[in-house]
C-alpha cells in the first residue's frame, strides 16, 4: 500500500491520464442495432425509422474526435443516450454519460444538474483530492483491463462517496458514484499479450501498485472506446447514521464542543431540516429531576441561560413524564398544550415549538432524555422516533461512557483537593468539583472554593484503654530487659570457657542498662540500648563462637528469642499490641455497624479515629443534606442512639477483656454539645474542623475533657 500512497502525487490530473481515451457512440449505437433485430414488434417502427437515419450520419459510427460533432447532433445524440435512461425519473434521478474515464459529461439528467455540474466536479467536491479521485480511476481502469480480457475475479471495490452542499438548505448531502462502462471498449494497439495465470493473479493481488500493473500493461498502448454512464445514489440517511455512531463511539464525545456541531449536523441531515437543535439532560436521581450541573453536556434546552427549576416545577412537565413512562415524548406544537408548566413555557421562550423528548437508560438505570426542537411547530413526530430508533442506545452509552469519565476527573480532583469523603457531604464536595473542573477547561487558575456547613450539630464519643503508655512502656522495659538478660548469659558462659578481658567490661555495662531500665524507662533509653547492642554486642558473636558449645547454644536461644524482622525482642509488646488491636478493631467495627443504622435514621457526617483507642465525631444539620428537611427530632434520636451505642460498646470491651492475652480496661466518654456550629474543611489537614473563633469553644471544651483521659492513659 506504501508503494500506491506514493504513486498518487506522479499523477495528479486528468491531463496525465496515462490510456488513450476516445470518445465514441459506435458501442451503444451496435447494441440498440442488436436489439432491433431481436425484437421486431411493429410498436418499434418509429425507433427503427431514427435509427434509419443514424446510419446516415457516418461520423456518429466513428470515434469523436471533432467536439463540434456533438453541438451538430445535439437532439439525435440526446435521443440516443435517452435510450439507456427511463425517461420519466429524468427529472429526479441524477444521471450522466461521460467521456472515458473523464468527469466530462456528455449528457446529465435534470436531476444531475439540480446536484452537480460534472465539468465542475473537482471543484465542488472539496472534501476529495482530485489526485485521489484520479488515482482509483486509473486503478478502477486496470481493474476492467483484467475482469474484461483477462477473466479475472474482484470482490467490490470501495465506492467513490462525494459529499455535496444542499442548494436550499446548505445541509450536507452524500452521494456514492456508480461508474458503468457497459458501451466502453478496451483495446490494446499491438494485441493484448498473452499473460501466465499466475502473473494475472499477481496483478490482482497487487492491482494498486501501479508500477507493477504500467510495466507488465503499459497504458501508452490501451484505449478506451466509447462512454461511461454515471449514476448519483443519494445515501445521506446510511452516511449520517454512519457518522453519527461514529461519533457517538467517541470517548470525548459529551466533552467536545465540535464533535457535538458534527452530530447536531447529522441528526438535521438526517430530517432535513437546518434549524433543529440538539441538546441532552441529565436525570439527578436524587433529586428526581433533571439536573442543572455545571457539567459541560450538550446544551439542555432546559437550562439555557442559566434557568433552573426546582422539584416541585419539574412535576408533571413533559420530562417528568417521558422519565418516569420511559417512552417517547412527541409535542407537534408547545403552544397547544392545554396547561403548561414553567417548564414548558420556559421552552417556549427559548423558540421551541415542536419537540422530541427521548428517555436515555443504560443498564436499567436512567440517566437523562435526548432533546431534538424545533423553532416551527408539527416538525416533530412520531415518524421522528422511527428513524432515531436504531441509534438511542448509542446516545444512551456515549452519556453513560461520558458520566463515567466526568465522575473519574471530579474523583480525581476531589481525591487531590480534599481526599477521601464521607458520603453524606459527597454532593457538596462533587459540587464544588464540578466548578473547578469547568473553570479549568476553560483556562481560568482558580482556588478551591470554600467548603462551609453552616447551623450543624456536634456529637462526640471515645472509646479508650486506661493506662495504655504505662502498659506500652511496661511490655518495652520487659523486652528489653529480657534481651539484655540473654546477652548476659552469653557473656558469662563465654568468660567461663574463654578469658577474655573485653568481657568483663562489656558484662559491666550490660549490667548498668538494665539497672537503668528497671528504675523506668526514659525518652530515648530504648533507642540506646538497641543501638548499643546491634553496634557492640552482636558483632562479638562471631568470635564467641569459638569460646565452646555452651557459648554457641546460648547465643542461638538470643536468636531464637530476637524477632527475625525486627531485630529485637518483641513478645510483651506484641501481647500488648495485640490485645490493644483486637479490642480497638471490635470496639471500630461494631461502630461501624451500628453507624450504619444511624444513617438510616438521617443522613450526617460521621469520622472515626484510631489511637490507643477508638473516637469518633458526628455533625447533623440541614446544610450537610440535599432534598431532606432536618428536624430537632433526628437530633435527641441521635443523641439517643449515641449514649446507647456506647453502653453497648462497654459490654463488649468488658466481655472481651477476658480473652485478651494482656488484660485491658477501657474508659468511654460523650461530650454533649447544645448549641449548633459551624465546620469548614481544612485543605491543609484535609478534614473538617470547627469555623470560626465563637465555635472554637467546642474543640477547647472537648480537649480539657480529653487531658483526663489522656492522663490517666499514663498513669493508669
Amino acid at each position: 500500500m506504501q508503494n500506491c500512497m506514493l504513486q498518487k502525487g506522479k499523477y495528479f490530473s486528468e491531463d496525465k491520464m496515462p490510456f488513450h481515451r476516445i470518445l465514441s457512440l459506435a458501442p451503444l449505437l451496435h447494441h440498440l442495432e442488436k436489439k432491433l433485430k431481436e425484437y421486431p414488434e411493429t410498436d418499434l417502427v418509429t425507433y427503427r425509422k431514427f435509427m434509419a437515419e443514424v446510419r446516415e450520419i457516418p461520423a456518429l459510427w466513428q470515434p469523436i474526435y471533432d467536439l463540434s460533432l456533438l453541438e451538430t447532433h445535439k437532439e439525435r445524440i440526446k435521443i440516443i443516450i435517452n435510450s439507456l435512461f427511463p425517461v420519466v425519473d429524468l427529472d429526479y434521478e441524477a444521471r450522466a454519460a461521460v467521456f472515458p474515464l473523464q468527469f466530462k459529461a456528455l449528457f446529465s439528467s435534470p436531476g444531475m444538474n439540480k446536484i452537480l455540474d460534472i465539468d465542475s466536479l473537482y471543484r465542488q467536491v472539496g472534501q476529495i483530492l482530485p489526485e485521489d479521485i484520479f488515482y482509483q480511476k486509473v486503478v478502477y481502469a486496470y481493474i476492467q483491463i483484467l475482469q474484461k480480457i483477462y477473466g479475472a475475479a474482484f470482490t467490490a471495490m470501495e465506492p467513490i462517496v462525494i459529499t455535496l452542499p444542499e442548494p436550499e438548505t446548505q445541509l450536507e448531502r452524500h452521494y456514492q458514484v456508480n461508474l458503468d462502462m457497459s458501451f466502453m471498449e478496451i483495446r490494446h494497439r499491438k494485441g493484448w499479450p498473452d499473460l501466465h495465470p499466475e502473473t494475472i493473479q499477481h496483478l490482482r493481488d497487487n492491482v494498486f501498485d501501479l508500477q507493477l500493473l504500467f510495466e507488465a500493461l503499459p497504458p501508452q498502448e490501451i484505449e478506451f472506446v466509447g462512454f461511461a454512464l454515471m449514476h448519483l445514489f443519494d445515501i445521506t440517511d446510511q452516511k449520517a447514521f454512519s457518522d453519527l455512531k461514529d461519533i457517538l463511539l467517541e470517548r470525548e464525545v459529551l466533552h467536545n464542543l465540535e464533535l457535538y456541531e458534527r452530530l447536531q449536523q447529522k441528526i438535521r441531515a438526517i430530517f432535513h431540516r437546518p434549524d433543529l437543535r440538539v441538546g441532552i439532560s441529565l436525570y439527578d436521581y436524587r433529586q428526581n429531576a433533571i439536573t442543572s450541573s455545571d457539567f459541560a453536556l450538550w446544551h439542555s434546552m432546559l437550562h439555557q441561560n442559566g434557568a433552573v427549576f426546582s422539584c416541585s416545577e419539574f412535576k408533571g412537565c413533559i420530562y417528568d413524564q417521558a422519565l418516569h413512562k420511559l417512552h417517547p415524548i412527541v409535542i407537534p406544537d408547545l403552544l397547544k398544550l392545554p396547561h403548561p408548566t414553567e417548564v414548558e413555557k420556559a421552552l417556549i421562550a427559548q423558540g421551541v415549538r415542536s419537540l422530541l423528548i427521548v428517555s436515555l437508560v443504560y443498564d436499567e438505570k436512567i440517566l437523562g432524555v435526548l432533546e431534538i426542537c424545533a423553532p416551527e411547530p408539527n416538525v416533530m413526530d412520531y415518524f421522528a422516533i422511527e428513524r432515531l430508533e436504531n441509534i438511542v442506545p448509542l446516545f444512551s452509552l456515549a452519556v453513560h461512557r461520558g458520566l463515567e469519565d466526568m465522575e473519574n476527573r471530579i474523583e480525581a480532583i476531589i481525591q487531590k483537593e480534599f481526599t477521601a469523603i464521607h458520603p453524606t457531604v459527597a454532593w457538596k464536595f462533587r459540587e464544588v468539583a464540578a466548578k473547578l473542573k469547568t473553570l479549568r477547561e476553560k483556562g481560568q487558575d482558580t482556588e478551591t472554593e470554600p467548603i462551609v456547613f453552616e447551623e450543624v450539630y456536634p456529637l462526640f464519643g471515645q472509646s479508650d484503654v486506661r493506662g495504655s503508655s504505662t502498659l506500652r512502656n511496661e511490655s518495652i522495659q520487659a523486652d528489653l530487659i529480657h534481651q539484655l538478660s540473654l546477652i548476659n548469659h552469653i557473656i558469662r558462659t563465654a568468660q567461663s570457657q574463654r578469658y577474655l578481658p573485653i568481657l568483663e567490661e562489656l558484662d559491666f555495662r550490660v549490667h548498668q542498662h538494665i539497672t537503668e531500665i528497671e528504675k523506668g524507662l526514659n525518652a530515648g533509653d530504648e533507642i540506646n540500648v538497641l543501638e548499643f547492642i546491634k553496634k557492640e554486642v552482636e558483632p562479638l558473636f562471631n568470635l564467641l563462637q569459638a569460646s565452646g558449645t555452651a557459648t554457641r547454644t546460648a547465643i542461638q536461644e538470643y536468636w531464637e528469642a530476637v524477632d527475625g524482622e525486627l531485630g529485637f525482642v518483641y513478645q510483651k509488646r506484641k501481647a500488648f499490641e495485640q490485645s490493644l488491636t483486637r479490642l480497638n478493631e471490635a470496639i471500630s467495627t461494631f461502630l461501624d455497624k451500628k453507624e450504619a443504622e444511624a444513617q438510616a435514621m438521617f443522613p450526617h457526617y460521621f469520622e472515626k479515629y484510631k489511637t490507643d483507642g477508638v473516637e469518633h465525631n458526628i455533625y447533623i444539620g440541614n446544610s450537610l443534606v440535599q432534598a431532606q428537611n432536618f428536624e430537632l427530632i433526628y437530633l435527641k434520636n441521635l443523641r439517643l442512639w449515641q449514649l446507647q451505642t456506647m453502653a453497648e460498646i462497654a459490654r463488649l470491651s468488658e466481655k472481651l477483656k477476658a480473652d485478651l492475652e494482656v488484660p485491658l480496661d477501657a474508659t468511654h466518654l460523650i461530650l454533649v454539645h447544645s448549641a449548633p456550629l459551624a465546620i469548614r474543611f481544612r485543605q491543609e489537614e484535609k478534614q473538617f474542623d470547627v469555623d470560626g473563633a465563637y465555635n472554637i469553644r467546642y474543640e477547647i471544651v472537648k480537649s480539657e475533657l480529653i487531658k483526663p483521659i489522656s492522663k490517666a492513659r499514663r498513669n493508669g
